[in-house]
């Protein structure tokens, strides 16, 4: 049923039209329906750049601790999480109203969790094998015995959480609307890579976080979950510190 004419050649217009079936000039719903899709393209590329500008400083903070002691770099890690929460929470305040339960993505299912398992495996040799390329296996400072469940907790566990609820959370749900699978799976690697440096190697740290950057964003896209992610970090984690 008609209930408006067109502003441009005066032929009727259904309640649903977008454009003008006659001449094609955009209707009012037309170019209401623009104006917000607008907004939510500059919501969500706002978000992704204040995201992305405070990621670096993760690799400022990693640059100055290559020299710090087994009990600095403790507290070097916990005070990187706390500002990557920051960083998420300010993300999912400019993304708005179910922005955080977003990034969470669906409830995974048993067969995403395995799938991750995998994941993790693979992520884990490919970087075991890097390593050991550059011969730098060998100079890796082993914990004390008494340390190790606090190492699981402090380098596997919560930087599983906070980094791929960043990385693969927020980041992911500000930048796969404004950018496709492919270039969001890229980015987020790109960035992953640039929160690792404070094993000492920095610059030669990048490449083989990259690619488990790209592993991870992998299993986000196929599975449309964060949790096998944590997961299968927390397990490429875990394996480092205790292998």
């Amino acid at each position: 049923m008609a209930i408006a004419f067109c502003d441009g050649c005066g032929a009727s217009l259904t309640e649903q039209a977008r454009y003008c079936g006659n001449c094609g000039k955009q209707t009012r719903l037309g170019r209401k329906t623009h104006r917000a899709k607008t907004r939510a393209t500059h919501t969500h590329t706002k978000a992704a750049a204040a995201a992305i500008t405070l990621l670096f400083v993760g690799p400022l903070l990693a640059s100055t601790s290559v020299a710090l002691t087994a009990e600095e770099r403790y507290s070097a890690y916990w005070a990187l999480c706390l500002i990557n929460v920051a960083i998420i929470t300010t993300a999912a305040r400019m993304l708005g109203a179910g922005s955080l339960r977003a990034s969470l993505g669906r409830q995974p299912t048993i067969g995403h969790l395995a799938l991750a398992v995998g994941v993790a495996a693979a992520s884990y040799g490919i970087s075991y094998a890097y390593v050991e390329l550059l011969s730098a296996a060998a100079a890796e400072p082993t914990e004390p015995e008494e340390l190790v469940w606090r190492a699981v907790l402090a380098f596997a566990l919560l930087p599983a959480l906070v980094e791929e609820w960043l990385c693969r959370g927020v980041l992911w749900t500000a930048l796969r609307p404004i950018a496709g699978k492919s270039i969001t799976i890229f980015g987020t690697a790109v960035l992953f890579a640039f929160l690792h440096g404070l094993n000492g190697g920095f610059i030669l740290e990048l490449p083989h976080r990259f690619v488990g950057g790209l592993l991870l964003g992998w299993l986000r896209a196929r599975t449309g979950s964060l949790a096998p992610c944590v997961l299968a970090h927390f397990l490429h984690n875990g394996l480092a510190i205790l292998a």
